[in-house]
């Protein structure tokens, strides 16, 4: 069964997140059902009650920016619900908001992978504003990488990593 993709860009939306936007649409073009929150993940409890509905199908949690923050704040409201997530992506968190240890992932979420972003964008100061948070949890695997906080969002390399792991959930491999 595929996995149900909620996609959360960062704050401003798609004017910020048109990378992150982008390889929401690639993994639609794929097959799998995309659904985009443009509010960073602030609707909590309505796209928990989504996830609820769905059953025993795999669900996948992905964010960018305020959006990954989102994926932990979503991701808790699923625990408390007893329900379950196959997998919790994040690229590059946002330190602006109530820290990540306030939320760590729980035995409910299965994966998770946060990339993080270890340069500090010598050509933008938005580096050095935003991102640098992590997930917490024994299940999340970090991935750094370098790069401006508003460029990391096209990179292949974490967008490739991912879509194995989305595309192995769907097999009945990890994440599943």
């Amino acid at each position: 069964m595929k996995p149900k993709i909620y996609l959360l860009l960062g704050d401003g939306g798609y004017v910020f997140s048109m990378g992150f936007y982008l390889w929401g649409r690639r993994l639609a073009a794929k097959g799998y059902e995309v659904e985009v929150h443009a509010d960073s993940g602030r609707k909590v409890s309505e796209v928990a009650d989504d996830i609820m509905r769905q059953g025993a199908r795999p669900i996948v949690l992905a964010g960018y920016s305020l959006g990954g923050n989102g994926t932990a704040w979503i991701a808790k409201e699923v625990g408390l619900r007893k329900g379950k997530i196959a997998f919790i992506l994040a690229v590059d968190p946002t330190t602006h908001g109530d820290p990540l240890s306030q939320y760590p992932l729980g035995p409910h979420v299965k994966e998770a992978l946060c990339v993080r972003n270890t340069g500090w964008g010598l050509w933008s100061p938005i580096s050095w504003l935003f991102g640098r948070s992590e997930l917490v949890g024994p299940q999340v695997d970090m991935f750094d990488v370098s790069a401006d906080h508003l460029a990391m969002q096209f990179l292949s390399s974490w967008q490739e990593l991912s879509e194995v792991i989305i595309d192995n959930i769907e097999t009945g491999g990890r994440g599943g």
